[in-house]
C-alpha cells in the first residue's frame, strides 16, 4: 500500500529536525519532572514518617499515662480519684481489677456515664497475653458503642507470674481529636487486628471499620520492624505515600499517607506549562525550519525534473542551475553525467547486438578480461536439420530471413530460461548455463528452455505452413561440466566463449539428435543430475573424438511438483532418422 509514496525532501528535514527538537524538550521535560517528582515523594515520604513517629510517640505517652492512671485508681478510694481525675480524663469509663483463675472482677471505678454500662463492663476480661506480661490494646463494642480497652498487669510474683491484671475501658473521643486531619497528611491508629482505634473519618472509628486488607494496614501487622514507608493502592483504587510506626505498647500502629494525586499536583502543573512553553517553542522552530527547506527543495525538484527525463532515455536536456551551493554543483554535474550516459548508451547497444546482455554489461564493468576461468556449466549445440536441402530451394535473402525468424524465436527461450547465447555458427546456436555468472539449477533451465523451444518450433512452424513454407526441424543436445569461460583473442580483438572437453561432448550430443531421429538428447551428466525430475528414454552410441561408448537420453517430459508426468512432445519432436558422419551404433 505504501510502495508509491511519496515523500518529499523537504518534509523528510522537517521530520528529522522535529525528531532532534521533540527528543531533546521532551527529555528536558522529561527529567525536570521526573527530579521534581523524585524529590516532592522523598519530602512527602518523610512527612509521613516524620507525623507518623510524632503521633506514634504521643500515643504512647498517652496510653502510658493511662496505665500509670488505671494503676493509681486501683490504689486509691474512688473518693479521693473522682474529683481530682474525672475532669482530665473523663475519657475512663471503667477500671477494675481481675485475679488469675478468679470467676468475678473487683470494679474500683466507674465515670458517670460508665455507670449505665458498668455491668456489660464487668464481663470484660484480660486476655492471654496480659497474663502472659504484656499489655493488651483492643476495641470492644457494647451497646452499639465503640470502646477501647487497656488490660496491664499490675502484680507479678517472685516467679515472674502475673497473678492480678487491670482492665479499664475508655471511649475514643481524646484519640479523634489527636488524630484528626493536618494538611494533605492521613493520620490513623490502628489495633493489631487491624480494626481503627482513631481516624479523621469519625464513621469508620464508630462502626470499628478493620482495615486488614489495605496493604499498608497488613505490612505493619507482618512487619519485622516497627517502622516503615511504601506506596500502595488502597480499596479505593487509589495510589498512596505512606508510613507507618508501631508505638510499641499492645501491638498498635499508626499509619501516616498522603493521596499521590495530591501529593503531586504541583509536579503535574510543572510539567503542563513546560509541555506548553515547549509545544510553542517546537511550532516555531517547525515554521522556520519549513521556510529554509523550501530553499533546499526548489533546486532539487528541478533536478528531479531533469532525473525523470534521462529515466525516459532523453540525454539531450538542458542543464541551467541557478545558486551558489553544493545542490548547484550536483545539477552541473549532472548534466555533465548525462552526455557520459549518451556515449555509454550507443555503446552497450551496439554491444548487445554482438553479445548477450549478460557478457555486454560485465565487458562495459570491466569485469571480464583476457584470459578465461575454470568452471560447471552446461552448454547447449542446436542446428536445423536439413539445412542444405532447404536453401536449395530459397534465395540468399529467404534464407537470412528464415534465419532470423527462427533464431529470434529460439534465442527468445534461451534467455527467457536465463541462458547466454556464446555465438551463431550459420544455422547453429550455441548457449550456455552458468557462465559468466552462474545462477541457481543452471542445468534445470536449460533442459526448460529446451523443451520450451521444442514448442515454440510448433507454432513457428504452423505459422510458417499458413504462408506455403515448409516446416522446420532441429536437432538441440545438453552437456554439462568443467570448462574454461573467458575472452579469447589478443588484446586488440578478443571474443568471449567457453572452450573444453565439455563443449566438444554437447557438440556431438547434438550431432547424435540426426542419428536417432530426435530433436533433443541430454548426456548422462545432465540426466544424473536431474534424473527425479525427467522422463527419458536411454540410448548409447560411439562417436567421433571419444574412445567409450557415449550414454544420452531422449528427453519426452518431465514431472510436476506433485509427481504428475507432463508429457512434452509434438509431431516435430521425433522425424526419420538419418545417417550422421560423426556418429556409429556401439557394438
Amino acid at each position: 500500500m505504501f510502495k508509491n509514496l511519496k515523500i518529499p525532501i523537504g518534509f523528510k528535514l522537517v521530520s528529522i529536525m522535529a525528531i532532534i527538537l521533540v527528543s531533546a524538550t521532551l527529555t528536558v521535560v522529561f527529567m525536570a519532572t521526573k527530579l521534581f517528582t523524585d524529590d516532592t515523594t522523598a519530602f512527602i515520604q518523610k512527612s509521613n514518617s516524620d507525623a507518623a513517629a510524632q503521633l506514634a510517640s504521643q500515643t504512647y505517652e498517652y496510653f502510658n499515662n493511662l496505665v500509670h492512671t488505671f494503676t493509681t485508681i486501683t490504689e486509691v478510694q474512688k473518693a479521693e480519684f473522682s474529683e481530682q481525675q474525672f475532669i482530665r480524663h473523663k475519657e475512663i469509663q471503667f477500671v477494675a481489677t481481675w485475679t488469675v483463675n478468679a470467676k468475678t472482677t473487683k470494679a474500683f471505678y466507674a465515670s458517670n456515664e460508665g455507670m449505665f454500662l458498668k455491668d456489660e463492663f464487668l464481663f470484660l476480661k484480660p486476655s492471654t497475653k496480659v497474663w502472659n506480661g504484656e499489655i493488651d490494646i483492643q476495641r470492644v463494642k457494647i451497646q452499639d458503642k465503640g470502646f477501647i480497652t487497656l488490660s496491664f498487669p499490675l502484680v507479678i510474683d517472685s516467679n515472674k507470674k502475673v497473678i492480678k491484671s487491670v482492665i479499664g475501658v475508655i471511649n475514643q473521643s481524646k484519640l479523634i481529636q489527636t488524630y484528626g486531619k493536618k494538611g494533605v497528611i492521613t493520620s490513623y491508629l490502628v489495633a493489631k487486628d487491624g480494626q481503627v482505634l482513631a481516624h479523621p473519618k469519625e464513621e469508620l472509628v464508630a462502626t470499628g471499620a478493620n482495615l486488614k486488607d489495605v496493604e499498608i494496614v497488613r505490612a505493619m501487622m507482618e512487619s519485622t520492624t516497627n517502622n516503615n514507608q511504601m506506596r500502595f493502592i488502597d480499596k479505593d483504587l487509589k495510589s498512596y505515600l505512606g508510613a507507618f510506626r508501631q508505638i510499641g505498647v499492645g501491638g498498635v500502629g499508626v499509619i501516616s499517607q498522603v493521596l499521590e494525586e495530591t501529593a503531586f499536583a504541583t509536579a503535574k502543573r510543572v510539567k503542563y506549562r513546560s509541555s506548553l512553553v515547549a509545544g510553542i517553542i517546537l511550532f516555531l522552530s517547525f515554521s522556520f525550519i519549513y521556510f529554509f527547506s523550501q530553499t533546499m527543495t526548489k533546486p532539487i525538484h528541478y533536478l528531479v525534473s531533469l532525473t525523470r527525463e534521462v529515466a525516459k532515455g532523453n540525454f539531450k536536456i538542458k542543464v541551467n542551475p541557478k545558486g551558489r551551493d553544493e545542490i548547484t554543483e550536483l545539477t552541473k554535474s549532472f548534466g555533465e553525467m548525462t552526455t557520459g550516459l549518451a556515449e555509454r548508451d550507443k555503446l552497450k547497444e551496439t554491444f548487445n547486438k554482438f553479445h548477450s546482455k549478460e557478457i555486454a554489461e560485465a565487458i562495459l564493468k570491466g569485469e571480464i578480461k583476457l584470459g578465461g576461468n575454470r568452471q560447471k556449466a552446461t552448454v547447449f549445440f542446436s542446428d536445423v536439420r536439413g539445412f542444405t536441402a532447404l536453401s536449395e530451394k530459397l534465395t540468399a535473402e529467404q534464407v537470412v530471413e528464415m534465419l532470423n525468424e527462427y533464431m529470434t524465436a529460439m534465442v527468445a527461450e534461451i534467455q527467457g530460461h536465463h541462458g547466454v547465447v556464446d555465438k551463431y555458427v550459420g544455422d547453429a546456436i550455441m548457449a550456455v548455463w552458468g557462465a559468466p555468472i552462474s545462477k541457481p539449477q543452471d542445468t534445470w533451465n536449460a533442459v526448460s528452455a529446451c523443451l520450451a523451444m521444442r514448442k515454440r518450433l510448433e507454432k513457428f512452424n504452423e505459422e510458417r505452413i499458413k504462408k506455403g513454407k515448409d516446416p522446420i526441424r532441429m536437432g538441440m543436445g545438453l552437456h554439462c561440466g568443467e570448462l574454461i569461460a573467458g575472452n579469447i583473442g589478443s588484446t586488440e580483438k578478443m571474443e568471449y566463449t567457453v572452450i573444453g572437453d565439455t563443449v566438444n561432448t554437447a557438440s556431438r550430443i547434438e550431432s547424435m539428435t540426426k542419428e536417432f531421429g530426435t530433436d533433443l538428447l541430454i548426456s548422462n551428466e545432465v540426466y544424473q543430475e536431474l534424473k527425479e525430475r525427467l522422463i527419458v528414454e536411454p540410448i548409447k552410441a560411439h562417436v567421433k573424438g571419444k574412445s567409450g561408448v557415449l550414454n544420452a537420453y531422449k528427453v519426452k517430459g518431465y514431472y510436476d511438483e506433485n509427481k504428475n508426468a507432463i508429457l512434452v512432445e509434438t509431431k516435430y519432436s521425433s522425424y526419420e532418422a538419418e545417417k550422421s558422419d560423426k556418429v556409429k551404433h556401439a557394438s
